[in-house]
């Protein structure tokens, strides 16, 4: 739900630091978005949600890494001559280290490791390198909404791959978000 709110940011920022006005139409799709992003966030969880100081952190770093992820965006919109693939790969090379720093090298091998690595060195590097190269094309609040569709495709792509199967209010919250997308 946290980086959920990367349009919200970006919309703010790109008003104070470009001066770009985010249409209302926008702001009611964002709202709209949020709200599916909601639904099918909250309808996948089968458990009472938690709200310890665990969950809280969690929540609070989600809006940590929204706020900057939309500031990154409106940066790299502002200054086009920002060679922004270095920053981000500067960036992913810090995140990985810390990763190894807090897994520990004994631990690293655990897990489904063939997806991990593509995912980690050909799927993200390419989506953000997309994402934020779109950025320079179009308002960051389009960027920002596109890049939400990744949380209602997730649960499909797992569906296919796992047999996994959402839950109604899952694919209901997701068919908000593509509806107001499309």
């Amino acid at each position: 739900i946290g980086v959920a709110t990367v349009p919200v940011f970006s919309a703010i920022f790109a008003h104070l630091i470009l001066g770009e006005v985010t249409l209302k139409s926008t702001w009611i799709t964002i709202f709209a978005v949020l709200l599916g992003i909601s639904i099918a966030v909250f309808g996948a969880s089968q458990n009472e949600f938690d709200f310890g100081i665990w969950p809280l952190l969690g929540a609070l770093c989600g809006l940590g890494a929204a706020l900057f992820l939309a500031l990154n965006f409106v940066i790299i919109r502002h200054k086009t001559e920002l060679p922004f693939v270095l920053s981000i790969g500067i960036g992913a090379l810090i995140s990985g280290l810390i990763g190894l720093f807090l897994t520990g090298h004994s631990l690293m091998g655990v897990g489904n490791i063939w997806p991990i690595i593509f995912t980690g060195t050909i799927i993200l590097p390419i989506s953000f390198y997309m994402l934020s190269l779109a950025s320079r094309y179009t308002h960051v609040t389009n960027v920002s909404l596109i890049m939400l569709l990744e949380t209602v495709l997730g649960p499909l792509w797992v569906w296919l791959g796992t047999g996994e199967q959402p839950t109604n209010l899952t694919i209901f919250g997701g068919f908000i978000v593509i509806l107001c997308l499309g």
